[in-house]
């Protein structure tokens, strides 16, 4: 288990299962999507299938939709590197439920890349074998 705090954001990699759990402490920013992903891009060339768990409870994706275009870039990046890239979060706000759906739906067609939006822990854990 390796962990990883960035700013509000805390990644705790765990090697076995190829699993990422990523905790927020405030509200998300574009910053802090950028940089997740950032983290993301530099560990891909380690690894062949990633999976991420993204715990939003209690805090807001506090973004515009629009905003979510800069991300593009860096997933790119990301996909070249990994034959699977599943990332689960799970929100608990509606705001953040739209901004994380309309993520997932601008996102659909990314190569390697399956992003879902889950309202408990449990259902993303099954969906993300783990």
């Amino acid at each position: 288990m390796t962990t990883i705090d960035f700013y509000m954001l805390h990644h705790t990699y765990y090697k076995k299962a190829d699993l990422l759990e990523v905790r927020l402490d405030a509200d998300v920013s574009i910053y802090d999507i950028l940089s997740h992903y950032a983290y993301i891009e530099k560990i891909s060339t380690d690894h062949k299938i990633l999976k991420v768990l993204i715990d939003c409870r209690g805090n807001l994706i506090n973004i515009n939709a629009k905003d979510l275009d800069s991300i593009l870039p860096i997933l790119t990046n990301i996909n070249k590197n990994l034959l699977l890239f599943k990332e689960a979060i799970i929100v608990d706000k509606p705001q953040s439920t739209v901004i994380a759906t309309i993520f997932g739906d601008k996102y659909a067609y990314a190569k390697n890349y399956i992003f879902k939006v889950f309202c408990t822990e449990n259902a993303a854990r099954i969906w993300l074998n783990y």
